[in-house]
């Protein structure tokens, strides 16, 4: 089934582009507001949507929704990516979490700018909406956004991104959380060739969403502030018994112990089996 939409026919992006929606059956209860949101604001998207969860299918009206993996729940975070990415028929892959929502339209005239520009520069892995650590040198084809550095932080992430999908599926490793999988594949990412691309900041972000470091959902409790904005703003209903927390959890710091620690495992990772 395809979905009409007013754009001309070279803005389409269903042979370039699937969005990757990472979840798990435990978060079905955020599935319907999601795509509510995401039909709401980006209704030029018009590929398909892997539905990367365990089991529980899920259906909506105008959207191309894929079956669930039907695996078992015991398969870590890293490994239904992988099986997901088996699936994706596109040289490139969008990634959602599932409490990501959409608080405005996404720019999408912007979106295309840069996927025009990774389909035309073959060097390029990644492009993450949102500003992260290391942007050093500046795009000259693709104003607002840097190339960062080959060592920074975070370059592989599960925030809203644009990754050539090979490239995903060469990083990921057996049995990693998806905290692994940013920590341990950043790690790894430094190893690979591979230009990693980002904005040079959040004002007019593409993809607007809470991105500060909190989404709507913390350690499987609703962020209520968050929450209280789509109720307010979006006439959202929220019906499960998840609990609803209002203060953050501390952070916790880095000492040079534990960040030496992290880099002595992401070098180790790089030898455990890739994943399924």
């Amino acid at each position: 089934m395809s979905i009409c939409f007013k754009n001309v026919r070279d803005e389409m992006i269903s042979n370039d582009v699937t969005i990757l929606f990472c979840s798990c059956d435990a978060y079905s209860d955020l599935w319907d507001n999601f795509f509510m949101l995401l039909k709401k604001y980006w209704p030029e998207y018009d590929g398909e949507i892997i539905l990367n969860t365990e089991s529980k299918g899920f259906c909506y009206e105008g959207l191309r929704i894929s079956s669930p993996l039907n695996c078992s729940s015991e398969v870590s975070w890293s490994d239904r990516l992988s099986l997901s990415l088996k699936r994706v028929k596109t040289p490139y892959v969008l990634i959602f979490l599932d409490d990501f929502y959409l608080k405005s339209p996404v720019r999408h005239k912007d979106f295309m700018k840069t996927l025009n520009y990774m389909k035309s520069h073959k060097d390029v892995a990644s492009i993450t909406y949102l500003k992260e650590p290391g942007g050093r040198e500046s795009i000259p084809d693709l104003d607002g956004f840097v190339q960062r550095a080959k060592c920074a932080l975070y370059k592989m992430t599960a925030h809203i991104t644009l990754y050539k999908t090979e490239y995903l599926q060469s990083v990921l490793k057996h049995n990693e959380s998806a905290w692994e999988f940013e920590v341990n594949g950043t790690i790894r990412s430094w190893l690979k060739t591979g230009m990693f691309l980002c904005p040079t900041n959040n004002e007019k972000a593409i993809f607007p969403y809470d991105f500060k470091g909190w989404s709507l959902c913390v350690k499987g409790k609703f962020y209520g502030p968050v929450k209280r904005y789509f109720e307010e703003q979006e006439g959202l209903k929220f019906y499960d018994e998840r609990e609803t927390i209002e203060v953050l959890p501390q952070g916790s710091g880095g000492s040079l112990t534990k960040k030496l620690h992290y880099l002595g495992k992401g070098l180790l990772s790089i030898f455990k089996k890739r994943a399924l």
